[in-house]
């Protein structure tokens, strides 16, 4: 009894660990959240050419528009690889659990054959 319980906590011990984020998601965000940073700063740098404050601030709106939706495209394929990388792990317990049926069938059957009487017997 003591094993089975001792298996049940490593079995939740590893679930939880899974669902944690990873240091590579976290790297990803700092990635993004640096990356985003260093462009804001790059449009307050290059919007001194402008004399004009009119200028200025529309080409600071206009970049940090742009700006946005290059974040909102890079976090969106950050996503998807996520997603990619979940499915390709649940194809493949998935192709596991296939072949530990196909096994339990064949047990199944052979022990029907064996407990079974052929029809040649019956009679």
């Amino acid at each position: 009894m003591y094993g089975q319980i001792q298996a049940v906590n490593e079995k939740n011990n590893s679930q939880n660990a899974e669902n944690q984020p990873s240091r590579k998601f976290q790297k990803r965000w700092f990635l993004i959240i640096l990356g985003a940073s260093i462009l804001v700063l790059w449009v307050f740098r290059l919007s001194r050419a402008f004399g004009e404050a009119s200028a200025r601030y529309s080409f600071e709106a206009q970049s940090f528009l742009n700006i946005l939706l290059l974040i909102a495209i890079v976090v969106q394929a950050f996503i998807y690889y996520e997603q990619w990388t979940a499915m390709t792990g649940q194809s493949d317990l998935m192709r596991e659990s296939l072949i530990e049926t196909r096994k339990s069938a064949d047990a199944a059957k052979r022990r029907d054959r064996a407990a079974d009487p052929s029809p040649t017997e019956q009679k």
